[in-house]
């Protein structure tokens, strides 16, 4: 029921009271309608009611569109896994003696230069040469870095003149320059791509809210696909957006909807909620 402001009460006067023309030309423009009333007794006898009747509208701007209302706060949001072949470098393992044994892993020294390119997650290839002997190794990724150390899966590598497994304690061997029977040569780590895992952080949000008359649309959420337009969790470079986009993406500090939005009632209107939050390297 829209808004009536010649309504009387039982005496006879205007509910609403005199309300001066500019006023009401604003409410009447605005479409006031009921959308919620109440009836509560006012005598023990339960003869006179008090009806209370709540008015809204859904604001819209000078166009028809929707009126969006904005409010900042934080949220936990899932950041997705990042993959970027820009990353791509080669350096030599240096040998020397503080390459050691950590439980499930080597523990490499790199040096202060090339490890502060490495992270955890980075996904290595390490190969060794000597003549024409080759040994190789399985891809794997950093566990982690600290300092001129990363640590690394122990892994058996292949040599190439015999296809023979290679120990552990004989890799490391290779590592340190002291096995004269495998590699002694150069041996090289090679990262194919700088990789994060996905993780979920406290970001700060936009959060953008809309009333409406009727139920409202679902605003889809920004996406990140496969080639083949199928949802992915990681940037990389055939991704949409791809990892040299997305790289703009945060550079720029661009807004995007991580969720679809959610709509709701509100008594008999509708509010729709979208929350934005920016790309983040």
């Amino acid at each position: 029921m829209p808004l009536d402001l010649s309504l009387r009460d039982i005496n006879g006067d205007l509910i609403f009271g005199t309300v001066p023309p500019a006023l009401r030309e604003k409410l009447v423009s605005r479409e006031y309608r009921l959308i919620d009333e109440n009836f509560t007794t006012v005598d023990s006898r339960e003869e006179i009611y008090c009806v209370t009747e709540l008015y809204g509208y859904a604001p819209k701007t000078a166009d028809g569109a929707p009126e969006v209302f904005v409010k900042y706060d934080s949220e936990y949001i899932k950041r997705p896994a990042t993959k970027d072949p820009a990353g791509v470098f080669s350096e030599t393992i240096p040998k020397v003696t503080t390459h050691t044994i950590e439980g499930d892993y080597f523990k490499l020294y790199m040096g202060s230069t090339a490890a502060a390119k490495l992270r955890a997650g980075d996904l290595i290839l390490i190969s060794g040469v000597q003549g024409s002997a080759r040994m190789t190794f399985p891809y794997t990724t950093i566990y982690k870095r600290e300092g001129d150390f990363i640590w690394i899966p122990q892994i058996t590598a292949i040599y190439s003149t015999g296809s023979e497994s290679v120990s552990g304690v004989t890799l490391l061997n290779c590592f340190k320059g002291t096995n004269t029977g495998w590699i002694n040569g150069v041996l090289t780590l090679k990262r194919e791509y700088v990789q994060r895992g996905s993780r979920t952080a406290s970001s700060p949000i936009r959060q953008c809210v809309t009333f409406h008359d009727d139920y409202p649309a679902i605003i889809p959420a920004d996406r990140i696909t496969d080639a083949q337009g199928f949802d992915v969790d990681t940037v990389d470079g055939s991704s949409k957006p791809d990892i040299t986009e997305y790289k703009v993406l945060c550079a720029d500090g661009a807004w995007y909807m991580p969720n679809d939005s959610e709509p709701k009632p509100e008594h008999t209107l509708f509010i729709n909620k979208s929350s934005y939050c920016r790309y983040m390297p």
